[in-house]
This record gives C-alpha cells, sequence and structure tokens, in this order.
C-alpha cells in the first residue's frame, strides 16, 4: 500500500483533487452529482492505494465532504458509506485491531423489536435483516431512515457509529454473529460472502457475494420499495443457506 501523496504519476485523480468545490448548488441534481463524483473518486483513490493521508491528515478534504453533504438534500444513504471510507482512510497502515471483546448478548432480550437501517438496503443491510429475523428476532419489523433519530425506539443497525455496525475488520452481519455467538457453519459461510462483497478486501476469496450484491442493486434500479427488496432478499438468503446447509 502506497502512503504518498501526490500519486507517484501525479494523473487525473491528483487535479480532481485539487478542483475547488463550487459554490451551494441550486439545483438538487447538481447536488447530487457533485456528491456522486467525490465519493467515486474517493474510493478510486482507496481501491489504488494512495490519497490515504490526504484524507486521513487533510481538514480540507473533510471540509469538501461536509459541504457536500450539505447539498445532498435527498440525505442519500451513500453518505453513511463515505464516512465509513473515511475511517477506512484512516485505519489504513495501522494494524488492524478486533473489536473489544464484549459480553454475550441474548436473543430473549431482543424480541419483538422495531430495528431500523438505512435506505436501499444491499447485502449486508439485507443479509443482517435476514439474520435478525432467522436466529434473533422471528418478529422482527424492520423500518428505513438515514439516521437512527428519526426513530428513536428502534434498534439502529449498519448506520455509522451504532453498535449493531461495522467494527474492526467486520461488517455489521459478522457484528451480528459474534455478538449473539451464532455458531451455524452455513451462517459462517454466509458472512464470508457478505463481508468480501461489502467490505471489498478480498478476505476469504468469495466472488460469489458479488454477484448478489449486483442483483439487490438491481433490485432497486427496478423501483422496488425497501420492504420489497428485504423480502426478496430474505429469499436469496434461504436459498443460499439451505445450499450451505447441504454442502
Amino acid at each position: 500500500m502506497r502512503s504518498g501523496w501526490p500519486p507517484e504519476d501525479d494523473g487525473p485523480g491528483w487535479s480532481a483533487a485539487r478542483r475547488p468545490l463550487p459554490e451551494r448548488a441550486p439545483d438538487p441534481q447538481v447536488a447530487e452529482a457533485q456528491r456522486r463524483e467525490f465519493f467515486a473518486q474517493l474510493h478510486r483513490w482507496l481501491r489504488q492505494g494512495h490519497a490515504v493521508h490526504v484524507f486521513c491528515n487533510n481538514d480540507g478534504e473533510r471540509q469538501r465532504f461536509q459541504e457536500i453533504r450539505d447539498l445532498d438534500y435527498f440525505e442519500s444513504s451513500r453518505g453513511e458509506d463515505l464516512k465509513r471510507l473515511f475511517q477506512q482512510a484512516e485505519s489504513l497502515g495501522v494494524p488492524i485491531k478486533r473489536p473489544e471483546r464484549k459480553d454475550r448478548l441474548r436473543t430473549e432480550d431482543y424480541r419483538n423489536k422495531l430495528w431500523i437501517t438505512r435506505p436501499r438496503p444491499e447485502i449486508d443491510r439485507v443479509g443482517s435483516a435476514w439474520l435478525i429475523r432467522k436466529f434473533i428476532d422471528p418478529d422482527a419489523k424492520f423500518v428505513f431512515a438515514n439516521t437512527p433519530s428519526e426513530t428513536p425506539e428502534a434498534i439502529p443497525y449498519d448506520i455509522f457509529e451504532v453498535e449493531f455496525s461495522h467494527h474492526g475488520d467486520c461488517c455489521t452481519f459478522e457484528t451480528f454473529i459474534e455478538r449473539f455467538g451464532i455458531r451455524d457453519r452455513a451462517v459462517h459461510r454466509l458472512a464470508e460472502l457478505i463481508h468480501d462483497a461489502d467490505l471489498e478486501d478480498d478476505k476469504f476469496h468469495r466472488l460469489e457475494g458479488f454477484g448478489v450484491e449486483q442483483i439487490f442493486k438491481g433490485f432497486a434500479k427496478l423501483g422496488l420499495t425497501d420492504h420489497e427488496i428485504l423480502s426478496k432478499g430474505f429469499e436469496c438468503f434461504d436459498a443460499l443457506y439451505a445450499q450451505f446447509k447441504r454442502s
């Protein structure tokens, strides 16, 4: 992983990083385009292994991100992903530490609950909802919002800086497994493909998760509601679980 900045080739990514952010855009579509461009650029930098120290140490880039968030009238859930990318950038070059081991949670204390996660669920959020319904809270109900404060009575998951979310190098699905002590081997196989598709770090070399992820993204493109995506996602994970149990 290269830690220097600017990149050795001083290519288009460098010039894009220095491009000044336009004044507040009155058009929400322009605001959305600015947010998407910045998110895509940051993701490319991280995947290529450079631009790390800019994001770790340059308050200007954080301010630029916040300005774009201020322009984001739709409060896109991608903003939460971008927060995590900043967090990921800060952790690069630092030895990964496993999350502090906490006491096991009792499923009996989490029955008949309302759970909240971000809209347009993809593989980690859908998989975690399936895990909740199948192993933790059989009567769980789900709502969608970008911040837990919108439904304070609900238990938040896969939202930035909440208990049931990414910790260390674990995705949310893995966090649930750890906190509730789920030992089912088929569930752990599901965790591997969800991890690789969500974090894109090839930790378990499970490429099939990327296909599952594309299906969930396709559901959103077809205009399915968040609850419809969950419903179809549950069928998908039921099938994967059944296959893994038999193989």
